[in-house]
């Protein structure tokens, strides 16, 4: 598929990215096919029609979601974040190539006091850390973070009972979906 000529994506909510660049993990056919984790499409249009001027991709890895929104979302800031310097250049590789490296904002990991500038109601936060969120999604040590709408990629297999404990832990400021991944 990529061999074809430019790997821009035929499909999905980022349709006409350009993605010349490797998957940080995970496969990379996917992300080329436009169906990377498409059972989010929704989730991610609404984000999208939301128009938050904030974005903020905690483990950005190459930049999927950090350059496809910055590109659907021109308006907003976005924030990319990574612990993995390979990751990181990836990123900005991808999003200079599409044309939004003034727009993503690419640095290191997050920490507590991070989540302390967010505006209620003006951020969504994408997570995706591989089985750290438990210690990074706390909203006693970033109180922050309530002030934010959140999707999370909860690992349960690397660490049991993460999606309980998030669940307890924002079940009384915030609306809880759960989405499965399946094949339709």
């Amino acid at each position: 598929v990529a061999k074809r000529g430019p790997a821009r994506l035929p499909q999905g909510p980022f349709a006409g990215m350009q993605y010349a660049v490797r998957a940080s993990e995970g496969a990379r056919l996917p992300r080329l096919l436009g169906v990377y984790e498409a059972s989010l499409a929704p989730v991610i249009e609404t984000i999208i029609a939301r128009a938050y001027p904030l974005v903020v991709d905690i483990g950005c890895a190459e930049g999927y979601y950090a350059v496809g929104l910055a590109r659907r979302m021109p308006d907003s800031r976005i924030m990319a974040r990574d612990g993995n310097p390979v990751a990181r250049a990836s990123c900005a590789q991808l999003a200079m190539a599409n044309g939004v490296a003034a727009q993503v904002e690419i640095g290191g990991e997050m920490g507590p006091g991070d989540f302390a500038l967010l505006v209620p109601g003006q951020v969504v936060i994408i997570c995706d850390i591989e089985g750290a969120e438990a210690e990074v999604l706390n909203p006693e040590t970033a109180p922050g973070l309530l002030a934010a709408d959140l999707l999370v990629e909860v690992h349960e297999g690397m660490r049991p009972g993460t999606l309980d404990l998030l669940t307890q832990r924002f079940a009384a400021t915030h609306h809880i979906m759960r989405l499965d991944r399946k094949l339709d």
